[in-house]
């Protein structure tokens, strides 16, 4: 990447070095390395690496992306949260998940990766790092991602880490 890193806003990230099996670590590296100091605003996506396996999805929700203040009435404060959300195709997604309410170790790999987008998406960050977005093989759903990204970037000014998968 170029030494304007942070003018635009959608970025393919891959980690050259292979130094770093964590992709998460490689990024933060990569960012440090880059002249980011202090705490970065940043949200992860990476399927199960960024879920709690034995909670539910709306406790994923609340864990990770509701500041702690908020958590005190969960079940009010989830339902503002997602009422006030007004990127539609996120809604779409949240919608095809059906029951928010069901145990991320019952979900398909698929729906573990879509849960793991969303949650990372409704958490208020500047930064969004994804990792393998394309582990979610519905053609529909893949559409609705790629607009939820766009949505976020011209409306929220989100910048997007995009890291594909490698072998």
């Amino acid at each position: 990447m170029k030494k304007n890193l942070f003018r635009g806003q959608v970025y393919l990230f891959e980690n050259q070095t292979k130094s770093h099996k964590n992709q998460l670590k490689s990024f933060l590296y990569y960012l440090r390395y880059k002249g980011m100091n202090g705490v970065i605003d940043f949200s992860y996506s990476g399927g199960e690496d960024s879920l709690h396996l034995n909670l539910t999805i709306k406790e994923n929700i609340l864990l990770d992306s509701i500041p702690m203040s908020l958590n005190k009435d969960n079940e009010n404060n989830l339902s503002d949260v997602l009422g006030n959300i007004d990127n539609k195709h996120l809604k779409t997604m949240i919608d095809s998940l059906g029951n928010l309410n069901t145990p991320i170790c019952k979900l398909t790999e698929e729906q573990i990766h879509l849960a793991s987008f969303i949650k990372t998406i409704i958490a208020p960050t500047e930064y969004v790092f994804l990792v393998m977005p394309e582990a979610i093989h519905l053609t529909q759903t893949i559409s609705e991602i790629k607009k939820t990204i766009n949505f976020e970037v011209e409306n929220r000014n989100r910048k997007f880490f995009i890291m594909p998968k490698t072998e």
